[in-house]
């Protein structure tokens, strides 16, 4: 009944999940020390679908032990994505494709350069929402694919421990949020700086923020459960160990306020990228979703070429749009009044 779930799963999965609205409200009537940022990513249709525990932009890791041995200036700000190409082609002659980069088919990863390129997936605000096929999106999806393939880096579903290579120093890059630096830490990995993601000239300054986030399935009957795990994990005591930790940023103002140094050039870094990021795919239904998912993973995998995987792609999106059903009435507030009736519970 109790999940955990990530930015892009919630959204296109939200009508599963129940309102925690008044839940929020009850436990936590004075929301000032929350961040506001976060929460918008889990408010669809008027509903609170879930609470972030925690949140991060994502940045680029780089290994400067590595960057040394080729001979790669240390990016920095302003760097651009033919920066990045120049970079990982000096690594050709003395690493094997699958240690010049790590490529994962996941759509926090690519979102973050169609995003950067200029392009999107959907735009509610659009006169034609549906933007796959513009020219922005395809520009994004021909560089990571030329990045890809003239570097010979395997395009592979799932790969479970791949930030082991970066520990290991043996990877030069890998893109990841605050969450990665208590992994760091705990394995005594020094050889490492960050920077922000390679910029596309005339593109967008963003990034897709990482957010781990509490919700709670419709099915569940027992929101008293719900309740005390909201103030468990949204209250001080927990906020504060994950801000001791470092693990991510906490949606505690006060706890954030803790963990993050201004003396840090990291943590600068993510502070400077926190305005920055993008939370929201557009895609709010499930099987949506996944056609759209599955169609850019083909495209980024050689299946089919950018302009034909692209045009077919948006002409399904436009078509399921167009037929899908209208969507179910959205709970409201008073749905669960009975439960929320007595506030002794959430106390």
């Amino acid at each position: 009944m109790f999940e955990l779930r990530a930015t892009g799963y919630l959204q296109s999965h939200h009508a599963e999940y129940a309102d925690l609205s008044e839940i929020f409200r009850a436990v936590f009537p004075d929301d000032a020390d929350f961040t506001g940022a976060p929460f918008d990513a889990c408010r669809l249709n008027g509903r609170l679908v879930g609470l972030p525990l925690l949140f991060s932009p994502r940045v680029m890791f780089y290994n400067t032990e590595l960057l040394g041995k080729a001979g790669v200036a240390e990016p920095g700000a302003g760097w651009t994505w033919n920066d990045f190409r120049k970079s990982l082609a000096a690594f050709r002659p003395i690493l094997p494709p699958e240690k010049r980069y790590y490529w994962k088919a996941e759509p926090f990863l690519w979102m973050n350069y169609l995003r950067r390129a200029g392009g999107t997936l959907i735009d509610p605000a659009a006169g034609d929402p549906v933007r796959i096929d513009t020219p922005e999106t395809r520009r994004g999806l021909s560089a990571i694919y030329q990045l890809l393939h003239e570097n010979g880096i395997p395009f592979v579903p799932r790969h479970p421990n791949y930030w082991e290579r970066f520990i290991d120093g043996e990877l030069p890059f890998i893109e990841q949020p605050r969450q990665f630096l208590l992994l760091l830490n705990s394995c005594n990995c020094r050889n490492w700086r960050l920077a922000p993601l390679p910029a596309f000239p005339g593109g967008i300054d963003t990034t897709m923020q990482a957010t781990e986030i509490f919700c709670v399935r419709k099915e569940c009957a027992d929101m008293h459960t719900a309740a005390g795990l909201v103030r468990l994990l949204l209250g001080k005591s927990f906020q504060n160990f994950i801000a001791e930790s470092r693990y991510g940023i906490s949606v505690r103002i006060s706890a954030m306020q803790r963990s993050l140094d201004p003396h840090d050039p990291g943590d600068c870094l993510f502070l400077s990228e926190v305005p920055k990021m993008t939370t929201n795919y557009h895609l709010s239904d499930s099987t949506l979703y996944k056609l759209v998912i599955t169609g850019i993973n083909r495209v980024l995998a050689g299946e089919v070429g950018v302009d034909e995987g692209t045009a077919e792609l948006a002409a399904m999106t436009r078509t399921f749009l167009k037929l899908r059903p209208p969507a179910a009435a959205a709970d409201t507030a008073g749905e669960f009044a009975a439960l929320f009736a007595n506030k002794a519970v959430f106390r």
